[in-house]
């Protein structure tokens, strides 16, 4: 007995080792950990989903970005094939998405921040996600401001919409609408309009 449980905690160590090595990280989108250090609050992003073809065809991202800069800083959902595999084979899918994130040069730690928030095309129905108000890396507490975020889908390289709008954190709760910058194809969309609602720390406010 006590050889298999030494055999079983080595393998155990192997295969924690090689994860290490490998860059492989577990963060679950709509349920992700708190950084490790203390922030604002969070920001809870709601939206429908309509499948409209197979798991490469429909595909979505949601990414936050400083207006003062216009420049991203931390994508929160990503579908997996097209930051895996569709912006190398059939680039244009998520073309907004594709540039401000500068997925193209995502290697190395880059690569990694973005791979913490792949997720597979879901189901049709209600989808929500977390910011935790962190940096990318979740190493760092954004500060008190206003923050613009973007919510991007495609079907078929046919049917593509772009919903923008701005949330603030602070010390007092906020909520938003965002509104459709880019609508072109067949209704629906796979993706429909998001709600963002932003709770401070220590708010009885429920997520």
């Amino acid at each position: 007995m006590k050889k298999l449980l030494r055999l079983g905690c080595l393998l155990v160590l192997l295969l924690v080792c090689a994860g290490c090595a490998l860059g492989v990280v577990t963060r679950a989108p709509g349920g992700v950990p708190k950084p490790s250090v203390p922030t604002l609050g969070l920001v809870k992003f709601t939206f429908p989903v309509h499948r409209q073809a197979g798991d490469r065809e429909d595909q979505y991202a949601l990414w936050l970005e400083n207006p003062r800069t216009g420049t991203h800083f931390k994508t929160l959902a990503v579908t997996s094939y097209v930051a895996t595999q569709g912006f190398k084979k059939d680039p244009g899918i998520l073309p907004v998405w594709e540039q401000h994130a500068g997925i193209v040069f995502m290697i190395g730690p880059r690569e990694k921040d973005v791979n913490v928030m792949l997720v597979p095309t879901p189901p049709s129905g209600t989808r929500t996600y977390l910011w935790y108000c962190d940096n990318d890396a979740g190493t760092e507490a954004m500060p008190a401001g206003t923050y613009r975020y973007y919510l991007e889908g495609n079907s078929r390289k046919k049917a593509h919409v772009l919903y923008a709008g701005s949330i603030t954190i602070g010390t007092k709760p906020d909520r938003s609408q965002a509104l459709a910058e880019t609508v072109t194809g067949v209704q629906p969309q796979v993706v429909g309009t998001v709600q963002a609602a932003f709770i401070p720390c220590g708010s009885t406010g429920s997520i």
